[in-house]
């Protein structure tokens, strides 16, 4: 959980307050795309986890759809992308908001591929 974001000055916003915006902005551009199924924009500031879920039925295949699109921790002062399905690049959404490649961390790569993505490493 990120502790005393007064000290993030991303254009007097907070580090909370941007990734809901990009998250939010994301989720607007996917809203509807698939008949049948619907999205949850999972914003849970208390503990900074945010995530967009697809829920329910494939339309005519009996198929029940549930998982993850995205899911962002805000974890040690880090923006940690832990997963990104959306092919909309939410990364580089956030430094088009301020935030500097150094705070975004791939949660999903391996800490030794980390340093070659060109955004932060993890701290353990």
């Amino acid at each position: 959980m990120i502790r005393n974001s007064r000290r993030w000055p991303y254009r007097h916003r907070t580090p909370r307050q941007v990734v809901q915006e990009a998250l939010k902005a994301s989720y607007q551009e996917t809203a509807g795309a698939t008949t049948g199924i619907v999205r949850q924009l999972v914003l849970a500031s208390a503990r900074d986890h945010y995530l967009l879920m697809p829920m329910g039925w494939e339309q005519n295949q009996n198929h029940r759809v549930n998982g993850s699109i995205f899911h962002i921790d805000l974890i040690d002062r880090q923006i940690r992308i832990q997963h990104d399905s959306t092919g909309r690049d939410i990364a580089n959404n956030l430094v088009e908001r301020d935030i500097p490649k150094t705070d975004t961390v791939f949660g999903s790569h391996a800490a030794h591929k980390q340093p070659y993505t060109g955004f932060g490493v993890g701290r353990a």
